[in-house]
């Protein structure tokens, strides 16, 4: 009798099948970045970002897809000068889809792909930019809760930046955005 009563909490236990299965989707998120390494000027290159994301979940809840994200940056001035700094991201990712519950997808990820930091200084009126682009890495997490054919999307991760040795452009980012599955 006990016995029978664990495997029916067993059973009842298991994850619900991803609502993602066989679906592609496409969002569009609102994302923020919190740079982590020593950042010239204390000048956040990430801040406020948009970002795009698009894949398709295979049958066996495998994701597979990417996304670009572009920060604004931030910018700082002193007596004459005026330096600003931005990022954007492009990756592929891949995930595995865990439902959990008829509406709520939980998808841990690994983004791979390029980050690129740059920005513009100013001295007077004379500009000059700069911009380099290095493989990163972005270990994460997103929930995805559908509305039918709409969803919510939040986002955690962390955007790993293979610098020659410098942690400037790392950065912990949050997001939240909506999409459409078909």
């Amino acid at each position: 009798m006990m016995a029978t009563g664990l495997l029916l909490l067993a059973g009842s236990a298991a994850a619900d099948p991803a609502w993602t299965l066989g679906k592609p989707q496409i969002s569009a998120q609102l994302n923020y970045g919190i740079a982590t390494g020593d950042i010239p000027g204390d000048i956040n290159p990430y801040g406020i970002g948009l970002g795009v994301k698009g894949g398709y979940t295979l049958d066996a809840s495998i994701y597979i897809g990417g996304a670009f994200d572009y920060y604004f940056g931030g910018s700082e001035e002193a007596v004459g000068s005026e330096f600003d700094y931005n990022v954007w991201a492009l990756q592929g990712e891949v995930g595995y889809d865990l439902g959990l519950m008829p509406e709520g997808v939980l998808r841990p990820k690994l983004g791979l792909g390029l980050s690129s930091i740059g920005g513009e200084f100013c001295i007077g009126d004379v500009c000059d930019s700069e911009r380099e682009s290095e493989f990163s890495i972005a270990p994460g997490v997103q929930f995805l809760y559908t509305l039918d054919s709409l969803y919510l999307t939040a986002d955690a991760r962390y955007n790993i930046v293979f610098a020659d040795g410098d942690a400037e452009a790392n950065a912990f980012i949050l997001g939240a955005g909506v999409g459409i599955s078909f």
